[in-house]
């Protein structure tokens, strides 16, 4: 009997594993008998000695800066012969003391927690692709449940359901938990997208989004939260999921799709790659063209401040049918640093 479990043999990088969840991916797959690297942000595995939530020990390291592009490129190579079997994306930082409502804060939390994604997707294509292997992205509930304070923290994490036109105009809306942006110069986003277990084949919306190159990206609130439900049905590719869930659209400015009117932000997208990194997933890489944000969610439109919580995003968080809602906040200050030798 196969045991799915098992992971002899293959090779496995967690970006983001030197300590925290990242750390504990990387100590699982190492104990089903996975050859594992990791990458973190100190010079040697030896300065994570004696930090809690870090354990390097049966692992390789490499010191990434993966907010640098170039960096991600250089890096070497992490097992030998160029081989991989499971990319896992787990990188992440935080500004704090509003930090992030400046330029230099914002474009630094975007380039780890957003860019990087993509960058290490690049990066690692081929040797996925030889191995038929797999990348999974650890996001957080800050997508659904936006921090006070942390705006590109939260915009870097959301999730969202999709709208699509096939080509014969029959619309179509799917919930996705595998949603992020990654980048502002344009403005991206990436949709990971699982194939239909019963055919191998793609399902509607990846279907539409390469037929058409075009997409809606809408995030869903709690008043939202059956329709989005009743989006998710097993269906035939005739059906107009929009009418039978009876969610209200308006016109797309940029893109046939329409969006959703009750959604408090909508990305209209016009995709720029489709990747197969996998037998069973898809990446979609797209350009978002037009915002729209619901005025009343508006603080300061020449800052950009919005009122994030107001918006009541919810996030699937687990199993079939868990959500979150963005109600349940607490907060700690940094500790203040230590001197320096």
């Amino acid at each position: 009997m196969h045991d799915d479990t098992d992971f002899t043999g293959k090779a496995v990088l967690v970006v983001g594993g030197s300590s925290g969840i990242g750390n504990g991916i990387a100590q699982a797959f190492r104990q089903r008998g996975a050859d594992v690297h990791v990458w973190g942000t100190r010079k040697t595995a030896a300065e994570y000695d004696g930090v809690s939530g870090s354990d390097l020990s049966g692992v390789g390291y490499s010191c990434v800066n993966v907010g640098d592009p170039d960096a991600i490129a250089s890096a070497p190579e992490p097992f030998a012969e160029g081989r991989m079997d499971v990319l896992i994306l787990c990188q992440g930082t935080v500004e704090y003391q509003r930090r992030e409502f400046e330029q230099e804060g914002w474009d630094r939390v975007m380039a780890v927690n957003l860019d990087s994604l993509m960058h290490c997707s690049r990066r690692f294509r081929p040797a996925l692709e030889a191995s038929a292997g797999s990348i999974t992205i650890v996001s957080s509930l800050s997508g659904y449940r936006a921090n006070k304070g942390n705006p590109a923290y939260a915009a870097s994490k959301a999730g969202a359901i999709n709208t699509t036109v096939s080509e014969d105009g029959t619309r179509n809306a799917a919930p996705y938990s595998f949603f992020n942006a990654v980048g502002d110069e344009p403005p991206m986003v990436v949709l990971g997208l699982l194939k239909d277990p019963a055919t191998g084949g793609m399902k509607n919306t990846a279907s539409n989004i390469a037929a058409t190159g075009e997409f809606v990206v809408n995030l869903v609130c709690e008043a939202d939260a059956e329709k989005m439900n009743m989006t998710s049905i097993d269906a035939p590719a005739d059906l107009d999921e929009l009418e039978y869930a009876n969610i209200e659209t308006l016109p797309s400015t940029a893109v046939t799709p329409e969006r959703i009117a009750s959604s408090p932000v909508s990305f209209e997208c016009r995709s720029l790659e489709m990747l197969e990194i996998g037998p069973r997933q898809t990446i979609v890489i797209g350009e978002i063209l037009v915002t729209h944000i619901k005025d009343e969610f508006i603080l300061d439109p020449d800052k950009v401040y919005l009122d994030t919580p107001a918006m009541k995003l919810i996030g699937r968080v687990h199993g079939s049918g868990w959500y979150a809602r963005g109600t349940d906040l607490f907060k700690m200050d940094r500790p203040k640093p230590l001197p320096k030798d």
